[in-house]
């Protein structure tokens, strides 16, 4: 997901769900930079009319932080339209997974998964077990 074009990628895939849930997700502005000279990505998205930054001046690897990010963003959208469902992480690096839960699912299968490394996680919990540092995109 954080190579280029990876969040526009994981977005369309995320479509069939989106429909499912009667999500709206109308992406209207993506900007996705790599600066050369100072070794950095910039990385801004613009969703129902609202810009999120994704990354700004950043120079790390972003294996974590790109999920995590973009969960944090489509979390805010599904709220914004009073949906019972947000996203949750499980796993990481290619085996990642985002699952989207109502809070009530959420609780149970956290209750009845015991490795935090293969079950739902809330957000700050995922980026603590997963070792992903936190960040602040804007």
């Amino acid at each position: 997901m954080y190579e280029q074009g990876g969040i526009t990628d994981l977005l369309q895939d995320l479509q069939p769900t989106f429909d499912k849930l009667n999500f709206q997700c109308n992406v209207t502005g993506h900007f996705e930079v790599w600066d050369d000279k100072n070794q950095w990505l910039n990385h801004r998205i613009t969703i129902n009319g609202t810009e999120y930054v994704i990354f700004k001046n950043f120079t790390e690897m972003g294996w974590g932080e790109a999920p995590k990010r973009i969960a944090e963003i489509l979390n805010a959208e599904l709220t914004k339209q009073g949906k019972d469902e947000q996203i949750y992480l499980a796993s990481g690096g290619n085996d990642g997974m985002l699952i989207f839960l109502t809070n009530e699912l959420y609780q149970y299968i956290y209750s009845v998964l015991k490795d935090p490394y293969r079950k739902p996680l809330k957000l700050n919990e995922w980026a603590a077990v997963m070792e992903v540092e936190p960040m602040r995109p804007d």
